[in-house]
Order: structure tokens, then sequence, then C-alpha cells
């Protein structure tokens, strides 16, 4: 993780959780996927929802732990990607 992009957010998980196992090399690597709603700031006013992402072992015990409503506190890294258009 770059030192350059690194956030820290907190927030309180909305919607399902989602669980599973994804093939990664041959082998088995454990994610999860959260939503986590963002309270506002002076510079942000509007309530923003932000995609959490946990693979391996942090999977496992966030999932065992983490339900919907539970407020989380996560250091992390941004990343985006572009979605395809209509047309691919």
């Amino acid at each position: 993780m770059s030192i350059t992009n690194l956030v820290f957010l907190q927030g309180d998980i909305t919607g399902d959780i989602y669980y599973n196992l994804i093939q990664t090399r041959g082998k088995s690597l454990p994610f999860l996927r959260v939503y986590l709603m963002i309270n506002s700031t002076e510079e942000t006013p509007e309530i923003r929802g932000q995609r959490v992402v946990f693979y391996g072992r942090k999977a496992e015990e966030a999932e065992a732990h983490l339900q919907r409503g539970s407020r989380i506190f996560v250091k992390g890294h941004i990343q985006q990607r572009k979605l395809p258009d209509q047309h691919g």
C-alpha cells in the first residue's frame, strides 16, 4: 500500500454483507464486500456510500463479527476502476 494513497474511513454498514471464495492462482481466497455509509462533514455536506472489500484472513475475521448496522473503522487505500460503457 502506497503511503500517498492511505485513507481512514468510519461509518455504518448498510445492506447485505457478501462473503465468498474466489479462485486465484489455483488457490481459494476469502473475499468479503460491505457497503459503508459515511457521515457528512463541513467539506462534504451529503452522506456518501463507499464499497469496502476485505481479502484473506481479514475477510474471514470480518465475516465472523460484522453485521448490518455495525459501525467500523477502516484503514486502507482507494482503488478506482473504469466500468465498460453500453457498447463494451
